[in-house]
C-alpha cells in the first residue's frame, strides 16, 4: 500500500484499483476499471459513463462506504494500527 501512498485507514475506507499504467482508482471509478475488464459487466461501465453517472453515483459511494467503514470498525471488525 505503501508503494502506492495509500495508508491503511484510506485503503480500507474505499475499494482501490491499480491500473497498469500504475495510476491508483478509487471509488466509482474503481468500479468501472473492474467493470470494464469483465465480459459480462462491461455493459454497467458503459452505461455509467454514457449517461454520466460516475458522479452522483460518486456521491452516494462516499456516503456508502463511509457509513460503511465507522460500522464495521464499531464493531471490531478492523484495527488500523
Amino acid at each position: 500500500m505503501a508503494a502506492v501512498g495509500l495508508d491503511l485507514p484510506s485503503a480500507m475506507r474505499r475499494l482501490h484499483v491499480q491500473e497498469a499504467d500504475g495510476r491508483l482508482l478509487s471509488g466509482v471509478d474503481a468500479f468501472i476499471a473492474i467493470w470494464r475488464r469483465l465480459p459480462r459487466w462491461r455493459w454497467l461501465a458503459h452505461l455509467v459513463t454514457g449517461l454520466r453517472l460516475r458522479q452522483p453515483l460518486e456521491l452516494g459511494y462516499r456516503h456508502f462506504a463511509e457509513r460503511r467503514f465507522r460500522r464495521r470498525c464499531a464493531e471490531g471488525a478492523c484495527t488500523l494500527n
